[in-house]
């Protein structure tokens, strides 16, 4: 599977709580999004870089995520069907939360990422619900080059089912046409990518968490 690092767009740890408590419309604003960079609120990545997610519920269940982004051509055909079918809308200027997708877990993989938890995690909060939330970066270029060789090994994407998916596709495929029909298409638009949630699994199936809107964003759209 292509799913490579990014240069992420998130809340500097002393603002988090007031970016995830902004409508998903208001982060989505090229305009916000700007004002929110000067005014020291969000933060880039100064290169590509991947990032773990771990989600536990109240209950103490735990589940782990890799997150990047994947090119449009290597989703599967049963997503690129389920694409065609969504609306597509007006293009955001971000892609504020991950569509959650699985794979089947990798030993390899696992150790990398279980390395990569050791040290502090970048967030660390809890919602209303009681469910903890930590995410940690993985920016060492050794780190993000033993991550992105393993993750080539995994299959694409099979699993249409996730709405969110669809939706981030349709929104990337209507930004490729405008920016075709154009003259200014170059195929390196981060309008060609979907921001992805990876999670391990062993064939059981469970359902999958959301990360909260705004956490770690994948900018698609010059500001």
């Amino acid at each position: 599977m292509n799913v490579l690092p990014f240069p992420c767009l998130r809340p500097a740890e002393d603002h988090v709580i007031e970016v995830l408590s902004q409508p998903i419309d208001t982060l989505a604003s090229a305009g916000s999004i700007l004002q929110a960079q000067e005014a020291g609120i969000l933060l880039k990545d100064a290169r590509p870089s991947y990032y773990l997610y771990e989600n536990t519920a109240a209950n103490g269940a735990c589940q782990t995520a890799l997150i990047g982004i994947c090119a449009l051509e290597s989703l599967a055909c049963d997503v690129a069907q389920s694409v065609e079918a969504a609306p597509s809308g007006a293009c955001p200027a971000l892609q504020c939360t991950p569509a959650p997708v699985t794979y089947k877990r990798q030993p390899v993989l696992d150790v990398i990422l279980s390395a990569a938890q050791q040290g502090a995690p970048l967030y660390d909060l809890y919602d209303p619900a009681g469910a903890r939330h930590r995410i940690w970066h993985i920016g060492r270029t050794e780190a993000v080059e033993a991550v992105r060789t393993m993750v080539q090994q995994i299959p694409s994407v099979s699993d249409g089912s996730s709405g969110v998916l669809a939706s981030m596709a349709a929104h990337a495929r209507t930004a490729r046409k405008e920016a075709q029909a154009a003259g200014t298409y170059t195929g390196r638009e981060p309008f060609n990518y979907v921001l992805l949630a990876l999670y391990p699994t062993d064939g059981a199936k469970t359902a999958l968490p959301s990360m909260p809107v705004g956490f770690l964003a994948h900018q698609i759209a010059k500001l």
